[in-house]
């Protein structure tokens, strides 16, 4: 496939997300992967490997290969995205990689973000070009806003070089205190519940 801009990408691509500002609690989702290229089955796990055994990856992007989008268009993956999210709750709905080159490794890969946050307060759909070994980190330091879409993007002297993301330690660190964070809150939540069971119950019994 031909090199394409990431800006002439963002052109072909809706200005907003049909569901802007609806997903709320998006901590912990995968990342799906898409290809705009014809892999093999080797060459598949190859590039999920790539990104999820980067150093530093979080270990949280998911290959999609269902249906088969090679040869398509990044339009055609977007719509299909929109359509699959609403299916599959285990995958980030507004954040999703796209490997639109065979050599990804040396030309890298696209990261869609359906939630870009401009100067002006609008949700706009943004597209950055990034290493394949960066890919799954630069999705962590998105979801938990490390990095900024626009001001990173401002960065590049052109919407389709590659863009260097600054790994630390603190990004994993934070993630995991995100995941930390809501979990006590969802047993926190279970614990009231069964309070008010246990309740009801009591009051059942006396009234029986």
């Amino acid at each position: 496939m031909a090199s394409t801009s990431t800006k002439q990408l963002e052109d072909t691509l809706p200005l907003q997300d049909p569901r802007h500002g609806q997903f709320a609690h998006t901590l912990g989702k995968q990342w799906p992967i898409y290809t705009l290229v014809a892999f093999d089955d080797q060459e598949l796990q190859q590039l999920e490997s790539d990104i999820n055994k980067a150093e530093d990856s979080t270990g949280q992007s998911v290959l999609i290969t269902t249906p088969n989008l090679s040869n398509r268009t990044l339009r055609d993956i977007y719509e299909h995205h929109i359509q699959h999210r609403e299916k599959d709750d285990k995958i980030h709905p507004t954040l999703f990689i796209v490997a639109d080159q065979k050599d990804y490794q040396t030309r890298g890969v696209l990261i869609i973000d359906l939630q870009v946050m401009t100067d002006t307060s609008k949700n706009v759909i943004g597209v950055l070009r990034c290493g394949s070994d960066d890919a799954d980190l630069y999705c962590a330091n998105l979801e938990i806003g490390n990095v900024d879409f626009m001001i990173t993007r401002r960065r590049s002297k052109d919407f389709g070089v590659a863009i260097t993301l600054t790994k630390t330690s603190d990004t994993l660190a934070k993630i995991r205190l995100c995941r930390l964070r809501l979990m006590i809150n969802s047993i926190r939540m279970f614990a009231v519940m069964m309070a008010v069971d246990e309740r009801n119950r009591a009051v059942d019994s006396l009234e029986g």
